[in-house]
């Protein structure tokens, strides 16, 4: 599993046509507190208040195992350590759960395939006691938990929304602009989504499903796993929780736009009544191309009808975009 860094080097993911691809969206708390638990150990000379809060909740005894995750440079932690299903929720007691039961045979393993026989240094004991490694790490995680959960609670909105605008781009064939725009480290073009990152590296989606997982964090780091046997997901920070998870906020009222991205949300609003499409293109301030390519997609989603008159063809709701428009706006 990668925790992605600024790098030059890109790891490939190939999953062919996004349209057709199986997406689906999780909730994984277990994520947001792993990725606390991450930023805490990596700027351990400036914390911030929250990352101090994090640091003292992970408590002394599992130190070893936390600040393992805080090695600079490190850009790749085993996938083990963040168990995740096709969608739905993992819960963080599940997670702590599934640490303590493990033998720690997977664990060993996969710290060898990924730094051979000499590991840095605080991961040797990962490799050589695993059992051991892990306990600490779900106390920290548990002990992480017990006192920011409110946290995660308090942003399910946040979640809700973000869930919202990937369910949305699936049923309107927006899932390339979707990849497009969650991470600056991540970009889909030609089949292939690529996350810079340290290694040169290849995967193949194949038949597993497409698991994205929105995060409540401050942090603009992104978990990815390409190689997972069941599944290839990507946890990252939802839209708007740029907010620090200490202050939570309301999200803005402009859920339509989170949801199916500002041009059309803007082209749905504006064919309340019927409009040509030239009409349409100027209102949106869009080349007729642009705004013939969104109209296709808000099409095969049953959000509009186009109609040709004569020499126009005139663009308006469906009842169903009626329906979404007003549920959003409520």
């Amino acid at each position: 599993m990668s925790v992605a860094l600024p790098a030059q080097m890109t790891h490939d993911l190939d999953i062919g046509s996004a349209e057709e691809a199986r997406v689906a969206v999780a909730r994984a708390p277990h994520l947001s507190a792993i990725l606390w638990l991450i930023d805490a150990a990596s700027s351990r000379a400036t914390h911030t208040r929250f990352e101090s809060e994090v640091a003292k909740a992970a408590g002394p005894r599992s130190r070893p195992a936390w600040e393992a995750l805080g090695i600079r440079g490190l850009d790749r932690i085993p996938n083990c350590l963040v168990p995740i299903e096709g969608g739905g929720e993992t819960t963080v007691a599940e997670c702590v759960t599934a640490l303590r039961d493990s033998s720690g045979d997977e664990l060993s393993a996969e710290v060898n395939a990924l730094w051979g026989s000499q590991p840095p240094l605080p991961w040797r004991l990962a490799a050589d006691r695993p059992r051991r490694w892990l306990a600490a790490f779900a106390e920290a995680l548990s002990n992480v938990w017990s006192v920011t959960s409110s946290l995660w609670h308090a942003n399910q909105n946040v979640v809700d929304h973000e869930i919202g605008r990937v369910g949305i781009a699936v049923v309107t064939g927006s899932v390339p602009e979707l990849l497009n725009n969650l991470h600056t480290r991540l970009a889909y073009e030609n089949g292939v989504l690529q996350l810079a990152n340290t290694c040169e590296r290849g995967s193949q989606l194949s038949t597993r499903k497409l698991v994205l997982a929105p995060l409540i964090v401050p942090t603009e780091r992104v978990i990815v796993s390409f190689d997972h046997p069941q599944v290839a997901y990507i946890a990252y920070r939802a839209l708007a929780s740029h907010l620090s998870p200490l202050n939570p906020e309301r999200v803005g009222s402009d859920r339509l736009s989170v949801m199916l991205g500002p041009v059309r949300a803007a082209a749905l609003r504006g064919v309340a009544r019927p409009r040509t499409m030239g009409e349409l293109a100027q209102l949106l301030q869009c080349a007729p191309s642009t705004t013939t390519y969104h109209c296709d997609h808000l099409e095969r989603a049953g959000l509009i009808v186009r109609e040709r008159r004569h020499h126009c063809v005139w663009v308006s709701r469906t009842a169903t975009a009626d329906r979404l428009v007003e549920l959003l706006a409520a």
